[in-house]
């Protein structure tokens, strides 16, 4: 099967190629971009040009992320979408992990220091704390795919998590394969990554093995840049959620025409934290600042809700 991403900000017509490209594609990957955060506005603008498209298909799934802020309203307007359509029985699934100043009380009280993640400043005393949105992992994402959720909408994630929820039915994964778990969040974050502004695919075969397809514009010179940043985003302290990624001998393969598996790479055991953004403002000022941070798993709770659209507005039938 073939999970196909658009990266953030493409237009429809992108999307119907992508649709057109593969017969056998099963999930579309829709990620928002923390750089040019919208609203939920590019993702909305496309249900509302291709929700037939989309949803006639019984087996395609779209699994899509939004500014942390946007997630509950997209979900309802994605609903209002398609019970316009009469496709009110389509199923969605809403994950989200937003913490109030009452749950970042809590962490505090549990140890939680919530030192800058570049600087390592610690944060002032005197703040007064707002939100704090979480970075997840593909977790909560395979909890609501999983559960027959047509399309899923999530607040940002883990860069790749989208790819990687997409495939793990597929994947029979070893919880302790730390090396294939590496790869295959490496190969998902590729593909979602915006820079190389245009759609990629992961393939997929019955036996799991996964590579990464690409129009013929894209060749190795561009894989090899998108591998340079991601040993850059890895290599710098990121957090990933899922597994620790060492790249610094990965390189592609080859291994058909536009078609490349990822070599040389290495995991080990995730940190045990995720990535955390708090919102603040100082005590005399009304203006909100973000604060990127982490936070420990196990004060981390998320909510993965699945329901026919048409529950999503309140209605019964």
């Amino acid at each position: 099967m073939h999970i196909a991403c658009l990266p953030h900000g493409s237009p429809s017509s992108s999307l119907r190629q992508v649709l057109a490209g593969a017969s056998d594609t099963r999930a579309i990957v829709l990620p928002s971009s923390p750089r040019h955060r919208d609203g939920g506005e590019w993702l909305l603008d496309a249900m509302r040009e291709l929700r037939r498209e989309l949803f006639l298909e019984p087996e395609l799934q779209v699994i899509a992320s939004v500014d942390p802020a946007a997630v509950r309203k997209v979900t309802r307007e994605v609903a209002r979408l398609l019970a316009e359509s009469r496709l009110d029985e389509v199923t969605i699934g809403r994950v989200q992990s937003t913490a109030t100043a009452t749950t970042i009380v809590e962490w505090l009280a549990g140890g939680e220091t919530f030192a800058h993640a570049e600087t390592g400043d610690e944060l002032d005393d005197d703040v007064l704390l707002e939100t704090a949105y979480i970075e997840l992992g593909a977790a909560p994402l395979v909890d609501a795919s999983e559960s027959s959720a047509r399309i899923v909408i999530s607040t940002e994630m883990a860069p790749g998590s989208l790819a990687l929820a997409a495939a793990y039915e597929r994947l029979e994964l070893d919880a302790h394969d730390w090396n294939r778990l590496a790869t295959l969040v490496t190969l998902a974050r590729v593909v979602e990554e915006p820079r190389q502004a245009a759609p990629l695919w992961m393939e997929v075969s019955e036996g799991g093995e996964v590579v990464v397809a690409a129009l013929p514009t894209i060749g190795i010179e561009q894989l090899n840049d998108a591998l340079a940043h991601q040993r850059s985003e890895l290599g710098c302290g990121k957090v990933n959620p899922d597994v620790g990624v060492d790249l610094d001998g990965a390189r592609w393969e080859m291994v058909a025409a536009n078609k490349y598996t990822l070599l040389g790479v290495l995991g080990h055991p995730p940190t045990g934290r995720y990535a955390v953004e708090l919102r603040y403002c100082e005590t005399d000022s009304d203006t909100l600042h973000d604060w990127p941070t982490t936070i420990s798993k196990t004060l981390v709770d998320w909510d993965a809700s699945v329901r026919p659209a048409r529950r999503w507005l309140g209605r019964k039938r």
